[in-house]
């Protein structure tokens, strides 16, 4: 069971909205927020996922546009 209370109602939101895209059917959500809604031990604000296929950025972009006041921190390609 997903401790939901460990992050707000609007990046809950966010993320059921990303993963419904095709484009992220490869992608994982990982880092610290994956590991609070997993145990439960703290509250976490932010989305990290990582996938092994590459993404096209123009789209990825205009998914972003949709979805409203989405902000990019950092993007790393390995």
């Amino acid at each position: 069971m997903l401790q939901t209370q460990t992050v707000n109602r609007e990046l809950l939101d966010l993320l059921n909205k990303l993963m419904a895209f095709e484009i992220f059917k490869d992608f994982n959500l990982v880092g610290g927020t994956a590991l609070a809604l997993k145990r439960g031990h703290r509250v976490s604000i932010d989305i990290d996922l990582f996938g092994n296929s590459e993404i096209d950025e123009f789209e990825f972009a205009n998914i972003l546009k949709e979805l409203g006041n989405v902000v990019i921190l950092k993007k790393a390609v390995i």
